[in-house]
Order: C-alpha cells, then structure tokens, then sequence
C-alpha cells in the first residue's frame, strides 16, 4: 500500500487536506469519493509532505471533530459482549449521531469509523465499530459493511443508510436515524412507565387471590367437610376449592415459575427492538 498526499472539498465546499493509504492513485480518487469528498490533487507522500498532511489532518480533527463521550469507559457490567449483544435504542442513537457529528465536520468517512473504534464500547462494540472500519477501507460501502452485522443493526438502518449513500446524503440520514431511534427509546420509555401501575395491582391482587386459596381455602374445606355429604356446595365454590387444591401442588408453582421466567426473557430480547 502507498501512501499520499491529497487536498480536497467536502459537500460544504470546506477544503481539507491529509494522508490516505492506497494501492495506487486511482483508488485513492475512489475512496475520497466514497468518503463524499471531492479531489482537487492526490500526490504520492514524500518527506516532508508527509509530515505537513498529517499534521494538518490532526489540526482539522482536532479543531472541527466534536469529542465524543467514551462510553466505554462508564460501560459498567454486561451480560453479553462483542458482536453478539444488541445496542439499546438509546445506544443506537448516541453511536449514529457520533458518526454523522463527525461526517458534518468534514472527516471522511474511514477517519471517522476509525474514531468510532476508540469511542465504541457499550453501545456499539470496538469489535464491530473496526470490521466496519476495515470493510469500509478495503472498499465496501458503508451499508455493506452493517449487512454484515445483522444483530447490531436492523434492516431498516441498513436500508436507509443505502439510500443516504446512493443519494449523497449519508450524513443527513445518520442523523434521522439517530432522531428516530431517540424518539422510539422515548415513546417506549414513557410506555413502560405507564405500564409500571396496572402490572403492580395486577401482581398484588394475583397474590392476594394466591394467599386466599393456598392458605385460606384449605381451612374452608375442613369446615365444608364437617358438614358431611347432606350440604350440597354450589359449583362455583366445589370449582374454587379444586383450584385450592391444584394451587398447593408442585405442579403449579413450576408452571409459575416457568410462565414468569419465559415472560422476562421475551421481555428483555424484544424490549430494544424498534
């Protein structure tokens, strides 16, 4: 790989300058055009233009990249890691606008995936942020490099960061979609709030019911038993004192508990899908 030198224009008529790694200069013309860059000269690197782009490539990401928030760093404890856990919507959201932040200040866009990687942690992972970087520079787009990681992200974010591409417009739709997800983590949070109630008096009359036939009705049917076979007990009560009885087997407290299990297990897979 060769390396040069190049000056050239953003979408917003910004020029820039760096260094870039290529097999040769045509495919250095393509990738500041993937990148949405416009080429005014690639020159191969020599000496001291070497150390002139490079410095003024860092003066420009200094200078013009918002700094990120590592959430790495504050990422706490993970039951699922790399490319296997997916991000929360909130996560999402945060990664995507990172990204757009970054190619709105005139970063291309294998510069700003490589950002990514150094920011990346409990959202997106640093895994799946470099195979996007590394996919991205050896010459696949973007949306080709998220097919590749369907569990991080959904076929609607590929589809629509495909169309940001094609049209040329990848920065605005980074940033829709960060604004979509933001506003589903948000429609959901307020929906799980609302929920919070009814589910709690729906637990305590449950239990309340469960108390009654497991601790009250046993006594009941000593009394009813008492009365001997002259009383004849009305249908609902005969009904709800074999519910009783089923309520003090095994049985039951194992299908409970499998029923609430497979309640939360359905809840924490589904809860961050958009």
């Amino acid at each position: 790989m060769a390396q040069f030198t190049y000056k050239a224009r953003s979408r917003s008529g910004e020029v820039m300058q760096g260094l870039l790694e290529s097999a040769d200069r045509a495919a250095a013309m393509s990738q500041l055009k993937r990148d949405g860059l416009f080429p005014v000269s690639i020159e191969p690197a020599k000496g001291k233009a070497v150390k002139q782009a490079a410095k003024a490539e860092r003066a420009a990401k200094a200078q013009n990249a918002p700094k990120p928030i590592n959430e790495n760093a504050r990422s706490g404890f993970s039951f699922r890691r790399g490319k296997n856990r997916k991000p929360k919507l909130q996560e999402s959201a945060t990664w995507l606008l990172q990204l757009a932040n970054l190619l709105r200040s005139g970063m291309p866009l294998t510069l700003a995936l490589n950002s990514m990687v150094s920011i990346s942690g409990k959202g997106i992972s640093e895994e799946v942020a470099g195979e996007l970087k590394k996919d991205v520079t050896e010459g696949k787009t973007l949306s080709e490099a998220m097919a590749k990681h369907p569990v991080t992200f959904n076929e609607m974010s590929i589809n629509m960061v495909r169309a940001g591409e094609e049209s040329g417009a990848l920065e605005q739709v980074l940033r829709r979609l960060a604004i979509h997800f933001e506003r589903f983590a948000e429609v959901q949070s307020k929906f799980i709030s609302a929920m919070i109630y009814p589910l709690i008096v729906c637990f305590v009359g449950f239990a309340i019911i469960l108390f009654f036939m497991v601790f009250m009705l046993p006594k009941f049917k000593d009394i009813f038993d008492d009365m001997g076979d002259g009383a004849a007990l009305p249908i609902s009560t005969q009904l709800l004192m074999s519910l009783g009885e089923y309520a003090i087997s095994p049985v039951f407290w194992v299908i409970l508990v499998l029923v609430g299990l497979a309640v939360f297990v359905v809840f924490v897979r589904y809860k961050g899908t958009p």
